[in-house]
């Protein structure tokens, strides 16, 4: 299947060739309690992770023109492969909406799409401890020459917001909180361009989006400018993360402790600077 790569360390093992079937066996067995050859059982305490990635989520996770999987995110999950012998990691690139669904139906382990922190989300799943990269919280994003700077300046205008994501939790929260400076939601599931043209074309006012996506859609789109400055303040989360499921207490924990270490390499720094532009690691 196009697009599907599936990644998998393999281990070696040493054959005895023996004279005849009875040989084999009798030298097998005593081998096996002589020695205490674990080959079979180090083969089966390699576990399997499922990870189900983003496969349009330039340039975090995606496929590349070879339909390849590519970015920020598998790069820095080889990295974590590499220092985790009891796992192995197989990767299913898929879209976004899909992601949660396949964790809830026990056919992913593990979900990787930069995942910010809401409450929902964390009553149901389980959050790596460690993030992948920090986000720099929310801004503004909308047509050049706007005024935007804070919620205030949003009351009343059309902010276009994707259907369940953090942000529209955030603005529901927001409306519910200061009804006199409500915003108007319009929630419409769109790729970036097409936002980017809603915004462009003042279809509609703004959409808000995190520093670190913020910053690539500047660089990526024309006639387009981020405003404000971490605009919810504490309320938002201001990290990406891992997602697994609730029993995979022991798997967050040794993925998280891996990918500790390679921040404090500065691993993950020089990744982040080569897809991202800025090391957004600390």
């Amino acid at each position: 299947m196009m697009g599907k790569n599936v990644f998998v360390k393999k281990l070696a093992f040493l054959g005895v060739v023996a004279l005849s079937s009875v040989m084999l066996t009798a030298c097998g067995n005593n081998d096996d309690e002589a020695t205490g050859d674990s080959s079979n059982a180090a083969n089966d305490d390699v576990q399997v992770v499922r990870i189900g990635i983003g496969n349009a989520y330039n340039p975090f996770c995606y496929l590349d023109e070879n339909e390849e999987l590519a970015g920020y995110e598998y790069e820095v999950l080889k990295l974590v492969d590499e220092k985790l012998p009891q796992y192995e990691f197989s990767y299913e690139p898929t879209e976004f909406s899909n992601i949660l669904v396949g964790l809830d139906t026990g056919s992913y382990d593990m979900g990787v799409h930069g995942f910010g922190w809401n409450e929902e989300r964390d009553q149901k799943y389980l959050y790596s401890e460690t993030p992948s990269v920090t986000t720099g919280g929310y801004v503004i994003l909308g047509a050049e020459g706007q005024d935007f700077e804070t919620m205030d300046d949003l009351a009343g205008k059309k902010v276009q917001v994707k259907t369940g994501g953090n942000v529209s939790n955030l603005l529901e929260a927001y409306n519910k909180e200061n009804p006199d400076k409500a915003v108007e939601i319009v929630y419409e599931d769109s790729e970036n361009e097409q936002i980017v043209s809603n915004l462009t074309n003042g279809v509609y006012d703004a959409y808000i989006n995190e520093k670190i996506d913020a910053d690539q859609w500047v660089k990526q789109f024309d006639g387009l400018e981020q405003y404000g400055e971490n605009i919810f303040g504490d309320q938002a989360d201001s990290g990406c993360y891992y997602l697994y499921n609730k029993d995979a207490e022991q798997m967050e924990k040794d993925i998280s402790a891996a990918l500790q270490e390679l921040h404090d390499e500065g691993e993950t720094g020089k990744l982040s600077k080569e897809y991202l532009g800025e090391d957004y690691t600390k």
